[in-house]
């Protein structure tokens, strides 16, 4: 394919630059504009096919991601979305943008000034729970100002991390990519640990393209 679309090419620079041997009549000059106008037209097709063929352009001639570039695209999403230790930062319910922080953010608008009402359906509904409205929005406040932008852009909310620190410095994106996995440096607690480990020695088994498929549409918690 390559060498047919080269030779296309060249048959056409040479027509281009070759001196007219006659000068046409009227008749015979809309003619050749029409022979030249479906020469164009072959040409245009062709070439358009041979760098789709080639992975550099979609058929309409637009630019196409090469599946390289898409999976490097896919990487930086994960790594967007997945702390270094392997956990969720976007389920997370501090993170900017997250589904829980949306979600909140659209409860609180529809809620409205419901403390009024929730105060009287204590009594009109017979329903002693409208009493802890008021630290239910105290939380759904919390969760809608989330503005976290996940561990690789800033700190973990865990102060006390100690991978946020360590994966820079040895030059890896997940824990499991380390010489020294695993180890004691996390500082987590006995379930976080745990589900370090776990979430981890999955990555290490199927690898993190498929383990991100099997998680990215779970929740977190």
């Amino acid at each position: 394919m390559q060498g047919q679309g080269q030779v296309i090419f060249r048959s056409l620079a040479k027509i281009a630059d070759s001196p007219p041997d006659f000068i046409p009549t009227d008749s015979k000059a809309a003619k050749v504009s029409a022979e030249e106008r479906v020469l164009q037209q072959s040409l245009k097709y062709k070439r358009r096919n041979f760098h789709f063929q080639c992975g550099k352009k979609r058929a309409d001639g637009s630019d196409a991601v090469s599946r390289e570039d898409d999976r490097l695209i896919k990487r930086d999403d994960i790594l967007n979305a997945l702390g270094a230790c392997g956990v969720q930062c976007s389920k997370c319910f501090a993170y900017e943008q997250g589904d829980i922080q949306s979600h909140s953010s659209e409860l609180k608008r529809l809620l409205g000034c419901f403390d009024v009402y929730a105060e009287r359906f204590v009594t009109l509904l017979n329903e002693p729970r409208f009493k802890n409205y008021a630290p239910f929005k105290d939380l759904l406040q919390l969760f809608s100002e989330a503005g976290c932008r996940g561990c690789r852009q800033g700190e973990c909310l865990f102060k006390d991390c100690g991978i946020i620190r360590c994966y820079r410095g040895k030059g890896v994106d997940f824990c499991f990519e380390c010489e020294d996995y695993p180890c004691d440096r996390t500082n987590f607690d006995e379930h976080l640990k745990t589900r370090w480990l776990q979430i981890n020695d999955r990555m290490k088994e199927i690898g993190v393209e498929r383990y991100y498929e099997e998680v990215k549409d779970v929740p977190r918690y």
